[in-house]
């Protein structure tokens, strides 16, 4: 019997360390799309100020790009709120539970 439970540990840990390695694998490949990606982005933004550069006067193209990025921002920390806001009604009523029954 002993043997036996031995023999599924070892089972157990060989089964877990395949497991680990095809994970481990996995999260190299999407380390390495990711950074692909990274720089594929990063060049799309060079190609885009370039071209948005050479489409309009230099003054007038910073002040819509600082206008977007204002705006940008200003809807991420909107996004955030809102979750927020989303996040602490859900604790609230799960707290609560007994909060929107109708009281007799």
């Amino acid at each position: 019997m002993l043997i036996s439970v031995s023999q599924f540990a070892v089972a157990e840990y060989e089964a877990l360390q395949n497991t680990l390695d095809l994970e481990q694998n996995l999260r190299m490949e999407a380390e390495n799309i990711a950074r692909e990606m990274l720089v594929e982005q990063t060049q799309l933004k060079r190609q885009s100020q370039i071209l948005l550069q050479s489409c309009m006067p230099g003054q007038a193209l910073q002040d819509i790009l600082s206008q977007v990025a204002i705006l940008t921002e200003d809807l991420k920390k909107q996004r955030l709120e809102h979750q927020n806001q989303i996040r602490q009604t859900f604790i609230s009523d799960t707290d609560n539970p007994n909060r929107y029954k109708k009281q007799f």
